[in-house]
């Protein structure tokens, strides 16, 4: 079932890997979008064609949408994040997904993730962290193939650091 539209406007759409672009928009119209930490949005990438993409902030501002996509591939979602410039025109539907965490659920958490599978683990880190869960157990094993993929790396350092109820596993395999 198709949710609404929204429409944004690109604040940011730079490259963070030699592959990999982060994407931030801003919300137009409406102005606002709900969303839980975990969820997807689709855009529109070309004409009829849709591409799914998983929110990689938590959602403690309304107003604005992170991203975080491989652009290697060069296909046609690659291509139109490839291509964004500021101020841009974005449009989405969403949110969708059912991977975010449920309010009920207080065990450790264990999160594995490769490549831009980041994103919606970072989200929910973060989204914890934003609620003042700070003493809650958790470990993110993060795989990628070259030390220079690791999306996010510096920012998960200093979580494992100043959180040590975090440990952070980067795993790299060639």
């Amino acid at each position: 079932m198709a949710k609404a539209t929204y429409q944004a406007r690109v604040v940011a759409n730079r490259l963070v890997t030699r592959k990999i672009f982060e994407t931030v928009i801003e919300l137009v119209e409406p102005p606002e979008f709900e969303f839980k930490a975990g969820q997807f949005v689709t855009v529109p990438v070309g004409e009829k064609l849709l591409r799914s993409y998983s929110i990689s902030c938590p959602p403690r501002s309304p107003k604005s949408l992170e991203f975080i996509v491989d652009v290697s591939p060069g296909g046609p979602g690659s291509l139109f994040f490839k291509h964004l410039r500021e101020g841009d025109a974005v449009s989405f539907q969403g949110p969708y997904g059912a991977f975010w965490l449920r309010p009920d659920t207080q065990q450790e958490l264990l999160f594995i993730a490769t490549g831009t599978g980041i994103a919606p683990i970072r989200g929910m880190i973060l989204d914890i962290y934003d609620r003042g869960e700070h003493d809650r157990p958790m470990s993110l094993h993060y795989g990628v193939r070259h030390r220079d993929e690791l999306i996010y790396h510096e920012e998960l350092l200093e979580l494992a650091e100043s959180h040590p109820e975090f440990t952070y596993y980067p795993t790299i395999s060639q």
